[in-house]
């Protein structure tokens, strides 16, 4: 699909006109704020015991998946970082 996408954008172009997704301006394209479904709780933060008690996270502080197959003193690490018990 990506690469249909390409294509299609590439022949746009040979026919003279612009593609999209190209921003002109150099003020708008300073920042441009992409969709993020979690946004506030991003860049607002979270308190530990509303991390807890939140329905999916909650299960970060039991066991992060990512960090499957790190080492024991990389996982000392992250529990004495974050807070949290040791699971």
């Amino acid at each position: 699909m990506m690469r249909k996408r390409f294509f299609e954008e590439m022949e746009a172009i040979t026919a003279g006109k612009e593609p999209r997704g190209i921003i002109g301006s150099t003020n708008a394209a300073q920042c441009i704020a992409l969709p993020n479904m979690a946004r506030e709780l991003n860049t607002e933060g979270i308190t530990l015991a509303d991390f807890d008690r939140h329905p999916l996270l909650r299960q970060r502080l039991k066991g992060f998946q990512f960090h499957y197959g790190q080492s024991p003193a990389v996982r000392r690490a992250f529990v004495e970082a974050m807070g949290i018990a040791e699971a």
